[in-house]
């Protein structure tokens, strides 16, 4: 569960078995070469799928779902927070 603005751990990238950089070479492969990887690197669909936090046909759990959510909104104020301060230091720098 959330605390603060903090997300579940649920939404944390290193508690997936997985990080970007692998899903994008992952999504670079095609047939049996897609299907050597997945099933040496991660036990098969189900493995991947396991790391993910996913369910092969159902998608994301609720809570993970609603931990990302949180994460976005998070990031998205604190951007905005960012972007109107930095606003603000270029219009004194201006005027």
């Amino acid at each position: 569960m959330a605390t603060g603005n903090r997300p579940a751990a649920d939404a944390d990238p290193q508690s997936f078995g997985c990080d970007v950089k692998e899903l994008k070479e992952l999504m670079q492969l095609r047939g049996a070469e897609a299907h050597t990887v997945i099933s040496n690197n991660y036990d098969g669909v189900s493995g991947l799928c396991a790391r993910l936090k996913t369910h092969p046909t159902k998608g994301m759990s609720l809570s993970l779902r609603a931990s990302l959510s949180i994460a976005i909104v998070n990031f998205v104020i604190q951007f905005s927070s960012m972007l109107a301060h930095c606003t603000h230091e270029l219009r004194s720098m201006i005027y």
